[in-house]
């Protein structure tokens, strides 16, 4: 954007932006693009060093505006000496955030139990309801699986995927496969 501005009437504001030569109002942006001109306004307009909260902040924008927005926010954040709470059910948003900035909250019965340094993969897996399988652990057999399981904590079977490979030949070819596609996600062999 080359330049921004808000043309107010009455109650409502609109926001109007520049790009080049080319003019338009909050008409014609899309719900996401119209409410970061609403929080970068704010955001500009307060004072160095408030707390600002944000409710679900990825409403209305697709993933390449979250990762963009975010590393926006804590640029802003850095230099204006801001702290932001922001609540998400974004997998994106929580990726690109380092993991010291990052709290799961649930409430179990009467209590509220907060995770801190979670994973993105982690809390992506138990805002889903499911687990997050957050590492592939390769072992031989179905006898092996069951050992690792025995040996695991709930906590932390919810968050691996153990699968049983075959011979210690196969779990070779196997990481060496997933070592070539990194995308399939993080393993390791026992």
């Amino acid at each position: 954007y080359d330049d921004f501005w808000f043309i107010n009437h009455g109650k409502y504001r609109i926001p109007i932006v520049k790009i080049g030569d080319q003019v338009y109002s909050g008409f014609n942006m899309g719900a996401g693009e119209n409410t970061l001109f609403e929080v970068f306004s704010i955001i500009y307009g307060c004072p160095k060093g408030v707390l600002i909260v944000i409710d679900e902040i990825e409403l209305g924008l697709h993933e390449e505006a979250l990762v963009r927005f975010i590393k926006e926010l804590k640029n802003i954040s850095k230099d204006q000496k801001f702290q932001i709470i922001a609540t998400t059910h974004s997998q994106s948003v929580l990726r690109n955030i380092p993991p010291i900035g990052r709290y799961y909250l649930e409430n179990v019965g009467e209590r509220t139990i907060i995770t801190d340094s979670i994973t993105a993969l982690y809390a992506a897996g138990k805002l889903a309801g499911e687990n997050s399988n957050e590492i592939d652990i390769f072992v031989e057999d179905g006898t092996a699986k069951r050992i690792l399981e025995l040996a695991l904590s709930t906590e932390i079977r919810n968050r691996v995927n153990i699968l049983a490979i075959g011979s210690s030949s196969a779990i070779a070819r196997q990481m060496a496969a997933r070592y070539k596609n990194i995308k399939e996600g993080e393993c390791m062999a026992i």
